[in-house]
């Protein structure tokens, strides 16, 4: 009778963890993970001083890399292709150096970001944090990192998401390109 009596406690384990891991497959379907691969162009300015968020640390030496887009026809842009891309990130300048790029130094820069459909009428936030590299001495940077979703607007509801943001700013302000991939959960 035991025999019988831990084949049959076995048989309900098997079972529940079947049922559990259903229910898990359940939720992670519902959860609708959206990719987002988009890229775009335009225009960049980089002038002296912390962008406010996040603010330069008492006693530092920041910029403030603005960045304005627009949003390339791309099969995964979520309803946002032909739309605005701008971030506005502050560049720590006086940590100590990263001499990881050919042509200087490599700085940490963290900041805002923001998607708009062409209408202005639905939006995404991001936070973005990574390091800004020079790549060609004086002529071309690139800003490499992470993006984190922080908020949506109008009927963009997503509810999380996370990814990669690069930035290539070439030129005095002339031309920059920007591309996010990742994904966003609905």
């Amino acid at each position: 009778m035991t025999r019988e009596i831990n084949i049959a406690r076995k048989l309900s384990s098997i079972v529940l963890l079947a049922l559990g891991a259903t229910f898990i497959c359940a939720l992670t379907a519902s959860a609708q993970i959206r990719p987002l691969n988009l890229a775009g162009t335009g225009t960049w300015t980089l002038t002296p001083g912390s962008c406010g968020f996040p603010a330069c640390a008492t006693g530092d030496t920041c910029q403030c890399l603005t960045v304005d887009d627009t949003v390339t026809g791309v099969p995964q842009a979520q309803g946002f292709e032909k739309g605005s891309l701008s971030f506005t990130i502050s560049i720590d300048t006086s940590v100590p150096k990263l001499p990881i790029s050919k042509a200087g130094n490599c700085f940490p820069a963290g900041g805002d970001a923001q998607l708009n459909d062409p209408q202005r009428q639905n939006f995404v936030f991001f936070q973005v944090s990574g390091f800004l590299c020079p790549v060609s001495i004086g002529v071309v940077q690139v800003f490499n990192g992470s993006y984190w979703m922080s908020g949506t607007g109008g009927s963009a509801s997503f509810s999380g998401g996370t990814g990669q943001v690069s930035l290539s700013l070439s030129g005095t302000g002339t031309s920059g390109r920007s591309s996010i991939n990742g994904y966003l959960q609905k």
